[in-house]
């Protein structure tokens, strides 16, 4: 092969740099004959026609070439000392569709351009397939971020918007380009601003994998709307925050319920607490005539018998009228705390209750730790501890020692209360029926059904957890948290 002197003296060199690559090489000459390749190029050739690549051949008569002129203008703008580029697919036998990365570019002697053409090719078929791929889990998350039917938000780790979908833009009035403008607090209510920013905060510096919040949006129109938002964080390989996902959810319509719900709860309660005062009055003349009519016609045994049935139910009556009125009461009850002894609690509670027939039978143990400094909101700790004593008195078991343990803990951040008897117990099938209004579990049960419903509404009055441990003859175990 005839190659100028100073091509002649670097061809060894030439060669081996062009063996040595890894991606397909050729030299051409100005005509298209093949003046040199490496082994890569031979092998892709014979897999595309089945044809030998060797020196002296056109190239067009090795490859498949859909326009030969486009051929031609490559090498010739290589010639003129251009590099050009193109990505383009080939046929393998007709078959197999793959795709190369191809570069015409001239070769050079220094500043001299020699009349050479070295083609590189890189077969880029998985690349193009991932690239394609890709493109079709962007085009598929594209639509599902578009079209689910909460507002989602993207954020980089410096609280700007990246994203946001339809339904953000419905719920906020605000398009991505508009809420960016704002920045990513702007729609916030004043209110909830400081929360959202200390939960989000402790998103970043991983502290919380997530949170949920409650909070209202100024909406661009100048008014307000209830959101639910729950919010995580997207993490990189090594463990670190690259964004923040928030989803958000229009509550509105729920909370318009529950104002509503709540205004008519309150207005039942209102009912209910007037009403039971009214019926005190009446209650108390016929509690009363009993005992005139006990006074004056205690020999008439048949009027005593039918006037005992009589101030039995009165006086049951008057003990529902009591809880109504102990309800209204706890319900209303405002959450300022107090200094209390949760001795005395227990101690006055158990003398309100040493009226009733078991109290006298029942062996109480009492253990109770708290400093001289707890507080608590009084009446509502005191409804709580009667109820739970009351309750275990009137189930006491006759068969065996009633028993009746309190344990009162004051935690580092709780108060435990616990109230436990070794009476008639429950199945477990009672169990999740016993803290609704008026239920009774058992024939023995004389109540009003209203005693475990305080004590549960309560608990929930003051945030705090209310379970039950309990077995069928075996006794129960009633545990209250409070927070601290």
């Amino acid at each position: 092969m005839s190659f100028p002197n100073k091509i002649e003296e670097d061809f060894s060199i030439l060669q081996s740099v062009i063996e040595a690559s890894r991606e397909i090489v050729i030299l051409l000459s100005p005509e298209q004959e093949v003046k040199a390749f490496n082994q890569k190029a031979a092998t892709v050739v014979a897999q595309f026609e089945g044809k030998n690549l060797k020196t002296g051949i056109n190239i067009q008569d090795c490859i498949p070439v859909d326009d030969p002129d486009v051929l031609s203008k490559l090498v010739s703008k290589a010639l003129s000392g251009h590099k050009t580029h193109l990505t383009h697919y080939y046929f393998v036998r007709k078959r197999q569709k793959r795709w190369f990365d191809i570069s015409f570019q001239p070769l050079m002697a220094g500043e001299t351009i020699l009349p050479y053409v070295l083609i590189y090719a890189s077969d880029v078929t998985s690349r193009r397939e991932e690239a394609n791929r890709f493109r079709d889990l962007e085009l598929n998350f594209s639509s599902i971020f578009q079209q689910v039917a909460v507002g989602v938000m993207l954020y980089d780790i410096n609280y700007n918007p990246i994203r946001v979908n339809k339904k953000f833009t419905q719920i906020t009035g605000y398009d991505l380009k508009e809420y960016r403008s704002q920045g990513a607090w702007s729609i916030t209510h004043p209110d909830y601003i400081e929360e959202s920013m200390d939960l989000a905060a402790k998103l970043l510096n991983g502290e919380l994998d997530h949170y949920e919040l409650e909070k209202k949006y100024l909406h661009k129109d100048g008014g307000e709307v209830w959101i639910y938002l729950t919010a995580t964080v997207v993490k990189n390989q090594q463990g670190e925050p690259r964004q923040l996902i928030s989803v958000v959810q229009d509550i509105s319509t729920q909370k318009e319920i529950e104002k509503e719900l709540k205004a008519k709860n309150e207005e039942l309660d209102n009912f209910v607490f007037k009403a039971a005062h009214d019926l005190k009055g009446p209650i108390a003349s016929l509690l009363g005539l009993h005992s005139i009519v006990e006074a004056e016609e205690f020999q008439d045994e048949t009027a005593m018998f039918y006037f005992k049935h009589y101030n039995t139910n009165v006086l049951r009556l008057n003990y529902v009228l009591e809880n109504l009125i102990e309800l209204a009461r706890v319900k209303e009850a405002s959450l300022k705390k107090e200094l209390v002894n949760t001795r005395e609690i227990v101690e006055q509670s158990m003398q309100a209750l040493n009226h009733l027939p078991e109290y006298e039978n029942i062996d109480f143990d009492l253990n109770i730790s708290q400093t001289a400094d707890l507080k608590a909101q009084k009446s509502l700790l005191t409804s709580i501890i009667q109820n739970l004593l009351e309750n275990a008195i009137k189930y006491s078991d006759h068969k065996k020692t009633p028993r009746v343990t309190v344990n009162i803990e004051e935690r580092k951040d709780s108060l435990k209360v616990q109230v436990q008897d070794n009476g008639i117990g429950m199945p477990t099938e009672v169990q999740e029926k016993i803290f609704d209004m008026f239920y009774r579990g058992t024939e023995q049960s004389k109540g009003s059904g209203l005693g475990l419903y305080i004590v549960k509404s309560a608990v929930d009055r003051l945030g705090g957890t209310l379970t039950v441990d309990s077995k069928d003859r075996q006794g129960t175990i009633f545990t209250v948290l409070l927070p601290a």
